[in-house]
């Protein structure tokens, strides 16, 4: 039997029930949470969630994020400029950050996909439900630390173009680095 530890948990479910966004104004604002989500020099943090995007509007789609406003430090998960391939981006606010981006054709699907952000070390590594999407080196990035609130459904900063359409359940945040089998795992676990 596996024994699964971890010492930050951040999450919020409810059997059959998940949050919608209605890609114009809605968005969750999670002040005075950032600390679960700060990347540290370690670099070790996991970051899961459950999606179903309804639409492809928007050009800069957040389905969560944290940063400073700018992008200049902090992470986000969604969708690069007009993009149709899930993006996990990072950047320390000393340069213009790294990212990784899926492979995968999901945008506007209408099915719900399960992401996962994977910050190891040097290493950040990008999952589309529990399957590899890409890997991106992160070693010259120093802690990506936002002192600014977390946002579900849009971006840190509320950029209008950033809003999401569809629904979001289960973000979860780890301070350990899942590995691919773990991430198996989990990922249909409330």
């Amino acid at each position: 039997a596996a024994v699964f530890t971890f010492t930050t948990f951040f999450g919020f479910s409810q059997p059959g029930a998940a949050l919608n966004f209605d890609g114009v104004n809605d968005y969750v604002n999670l002040p005075n949470v950032n600390t679960p989500f700060n990347v540290s020099a370690a670099h070790i943090k996991t970051f899961q969630l459950w999606f179903k995007n309804t639409t492809t509007q928007g050009s800069h789609v957040r389905i969560f994020s944290t940063g400073t406003a700018g992008w200049t430090s902090g992470i986000w998960i969604g969708y690069a400029s007009g993009s149709p391939f899930l993006r996990f981006e990072l950047s320390d606010g000393v340069g213009v950050g790294v990212a990784i981006t899926g492979t995968t054709n999901i945008r506007g699907d209408n099915q719900w996909h399960h992401a996962t952000g994977v910050v190891n070390g040097s290493i950040a590594t990008l999952y589309l439900d529990a399957n590899y999407q890409g890997t991106v080196n992160i070693a010259g990035e120093g802690a990506m630390n936002s002192p600014g609130s977390v946002h579900i459904g849009n971006s840190y900063d509320n950029e209008f173009s950033s809003n999401f359409m569809g629904n979001v359940d289960e973000l979860r945040v780890w301070d350990r680095a899942l590995c691919a089998g773990e991430i198996m795992a989990t990922k249909d676990c409330e």
